[in-house]
This record gives C-alpha cells, sequence and structure tokens, in this order.
C-alpha cells in the first residue's frame, strides 16, 4: 500500500471510530479479566473525590468508559466550534483512545482524572467563546467556580487555577474586572461549603506532595508511568514544532492554540511536582497530547506520515499488551 494512501486512511473518520470501538474492546477485555481490583487510588480533600461517586463494579467500569468517549466529545466540538487545529481530520480520536489503552489501569476506573479532563475542556470552551469580549465576566466566573468548586472532592483542581490565569490573558481577557470576577468565582463554592455547615475546615485531608525527583517509588504502576513519561515527551515534541506552524495562524487561532500549550505544560508540571497524585492529570496529559499529535501530523501529511502514526498507535498497542500479560 502507498505511503500517501496509508496516511489519507489513518486520519479519516473511519478509522477514528474502528479503533474507538478496539480500544473499547480491549478495555472490556482487561476489566473483565480482573473486575474487582482496584486500580488507582483517589485521595479526598473535603467532599469525597470521584473514584468514590460510582458504586464499584460494572457501573465504576462503565462511567469510566463514558467519562473517555466524554472526553473525546469534547475535544471534538472545540475542534469543531473554534476549529483551532486547522483542519478536518480525526486524528486525535486514535491517538486520545490508545493513550487511553496504554494505562488500562486508570481507563478502567471512573475516578478524579476523568473529571478533571472534562472540567478542563469545559474552561477552555468557555474562554475560547469570549476572546478578546469585553463581556468575559461571566464566563471567567463559571470557569474559576467550576474549578475551585471540583477542588473541594480533590486538590489537583487546584493547580489549574494559576493555569486559567494564564489563559486569561492568552485570550485577551485579563483586565480588573475579571479578576474580580476570578476572584468571586473562587470564593463562592467555599462559602456555600463552610457557610451553609455542609462540610467543616477541619475535615479538610490536606496532601502531602512527592515530586517524581524525591520519591521514585512507582508503587507497582511502573509501565503506567512510562507511558505517561512516553507521551509527555511526545506531547512536548510536538507542542514545540506545531509553535513554528502557529505563528502563521490569525491571531485569535494562535491564542487558542497557546491556551492548549499552557494546559499541556501546566499538567505536565503539576504531575511532577505532585508524582503521589500523578495519576490524577493523566486523561488531561492524553487529551493535549492527542490534539497537538493530530495538529502536528495535519499539518505534515507526507507520504511516509502515515507509517510513523501508526508506528505510534503500536507503542501504546504494546503497552496494553504487557499491562495485560503482566501482573505489576
Amino acid at each position: 500500500m502507498k505511503g500517501a494512501l496509508v496516511t489519507q486512511i489513518v486520519h479519516s473518520r473511519g478509522v477514528a471510530a474502528t479503533v474507538a470501538v478496539i480500544v473499547g474492546a480491549l478495555l472490556a477485555f482487561f476489566w473483565f479479566s480482573d473486575p474487582e481490583a482496584r486500580r488507582v487510588a483517589d485521595p479526598w480533600f473535603v467532599l469525597p473525590s470521584a473514584g468514590y461517586w460510582l458504586p464499584f463494579g460494572i457501573i465504576d467500569f462503565a462511567g469510566a468508559i463514558a467519562g473517555g468517549a466524554a472526553i473525546t466529545g469534547v475535544i471534538a466540538l472545540l475542534n469543531r466550534r473554534f476549529n483551532f487545529l486547522r483542519t478536518t481530520s480525526a486524528l486525535y480520536v486514535p491517538f486520545f483512545a490508545l493513550m487511553l489503552a496504554g494505562t488500562p489501569k486508570l481507563a478502567t476506573q471512573f475516578y478524579t482524572g476523568q473529571v478533571l479532563a472534562l472540567a478542563v475542556g469545559a474552561a477552555l470552551m468557555l474562554f475560547f467563546d469570549v476572546y478578546r469580549s469585553p463581556r468575559a465576566s461571566n464566563h471567567v466566573f463559571l470557569v474559576f467556580f467550576l474549578l475551585s468548586g471540583l477542588a473541594s472532592t480533590q486538590y489537583s483542581f487546584i493547580f489549574y487555577l494559576p493555569v486559567m490565569l494564564l489563559c486569561m490573558a492568552q485570550m485577551g481577557v485579563m483586565n480588573g474586572r475579571t479578576l474580580v470576577a476570578a476572584l468571586l468565582g473562587l470564593i463562592t463554592p467555599w462559602w456555600i461549603l463552610f457557610g451553609l455547615g455542609i462540610s467543616d475546615p477541619s475535615e479538610i485531608e490536606f496532601p502531602m506532595l512527592s515530586t517524581i525527583f524525591s520519591n521514585p517509588d512507582f508503587h507497582g504502576m511502573a509501565l503506567t508511568v512510562f507511558c505517561a513519561g512516553f507521551t509527555a515527551l511526545m506531547l512536548g515534541l510536538v507542542l514545540v514544532l506545531n509553535l513554528f506552524k502557529a505563528i502563521a495562524y490569525n491571531a485569535r487561532t494562535r491564542a487558542m492554540n497557546g491556551a492548549i500549550c499552557v494546559v499541556a505544560v501546566g499538567t505536565v508540571i503539576a504531575m511532577l511536582v505532585d508524582y503521589n497524585n500523578f495519576t490524577a492529570y493523566v486523561p488531561t496529559l492524553d487529551g493535549a497530547a492527542a490534539i497537538q499529535a493530530a495538529h502536528f501530523f495535519a499539518q505534515r501529511r507526507s507520504d511516509r506520515s502515515g507509517y510513523i502514526i501508526l508506528s505510534l498507535f503500536a507503542v501504546y498497542l504494546v503497552l496494553f499488551v504487557c499491562q495485560t500479560a503482566i501482573s505489576e
């Protein structure tokens, strides 16, 4: 098969749908092979974290699959509405699906990871909708209200508060009014939580942060860490290369891609400084990496790029097979 045809096929919606279905089947096989195992820890902060929202078992697994599908839908909706990738390629779907397959312990349990990725996607959609708008305060309030409120369940959301401030600047909506809106959005959930007696400050479970450099113990998740590290390295490479293409875009498209870059870098930093809780950031990392990889290959459709894409797909499939065959 000619390279040009391979490249055309891997960018198609048919391949995207096929890979998504195959990954769903693989994850079902992985879960049913060991349905009683609790895959990852999901620490509380004040209220129960997402890992405790659903009954353990088939409902939990179904929630995880639905969460992954919802993240894919958010990425698709973002690109369809704002066209920040400047392409009709559906390559982000198989990339994201296979990245999930590369960490099946995380993809088969509903936990904070899926909720965090969805919240970040919703925040980006709200910001993209008010690029340089003088009426951005309501959107800014909603973003910070959402992240601050969810932070009551798991502290990982707190890392994205400064990230969203940078996104505000990137989208040209940073001013005194929006900063006040951000502050009100930050305070309101906690005022409701403590002011109405729903919870008490004494119930806060303060986290014990530990960087990956000070705590090299993989806690029986060596392959999961390796997969996340591989994804982060690929993300860093394509992110830098994409910057050269983004220069030629209009100001709004550059701003949107810049906001996604800020989220990507912030996610990697969060994983490094909060290693004990790194699993919470993996779906967001996967989403950012899938977007950047799709952007890179969509703008460079050479005859050989299709084979490179298939090679990357194979890496994640091998990681899935290893985690299925080897008990860590």
